[in-house]
């Protein structure tokens, strides 16, 4: 499934209501950077690499829920041996403090 940025995004901000996962998507909440959201699922490379370029664009419940979030992203990037800029967002908000 090819979604634009804009799809990516209002397919982010609906996230934040859900109570399961999208259909197709990884039940285990595990796999996701904010669990209790099914937000930003991790469960492979590609998700991993969408999850770093749209972290930015996502408004987070709190400044805490954020940096876990980037933490996790980054340790699974780390996984798939992607390399994170110090300029991306989600870089950002990991290091934060």
């Amino acid at each position: 499934m090819k979604m634009t940025l804009m799809q990516a995004v209002e397919h982010l901000e609906l996230s934040q209501e859900r109570t399961k996962p999208p259909k197709g998507y990884p039940k285990d909440k595990r796999l996701y950077a904010v669990e209790d959201e099914f937000l930003f699922p991790l469960d492979d490379e590609k998700h991993v690499r969408s999850a770093i370029k749209l972290f930015g664009h996502h408004k987070f419940k709190s400044e805490e829920q954020k940096r876990q979030a980037a933490k996790k992203i980054l340790r699974y990037a780390k996984k798939y041996d992607i390399e994170v800029s110090e300029k991306t967002e989600v870089w950002k908000a990991a290091h934060s403090e």
